[in-house]
């Protein structure tokens, strides 16, 4: 699983969902992280990734994508 986080994104709220985090219930501030929010399987097996991206949200380029994404769904080749 690759997550990838725009740096100057305004249409996600809150900014830290984009790498499924969310706010504790109750609160505006604290943010819990993935592994609390059931992703520990793939944390855990190296199967989730974090990217972070300036830029406001999904501008990114064929070029960006292609060194950034496609190495990580290579990692896995075996599988198909």
């Amino acid at each position: 699983m690759v997550l990838v986080k725009f740096i100057q994104d305004f249409s996600v709220k809150p900014p830290d969902s984009k790498w499924c985090e969310y706010y504790q219930n109750g609160t505006d501030s604290v943010v819990l992280p993935a592994e609390e929010l059931g992703l520990s399987y793939f944390s855990e097996n190296g199967k989730l990734h974090f990217l972070s991206k300036d830029g406001n949200h999904l501008q990114f380029t064929t070029q960006w994508f292609k060194e950034n994404i496609v190495p990580l769904f290579q990692l896995r080749a075996d599988l198909f």
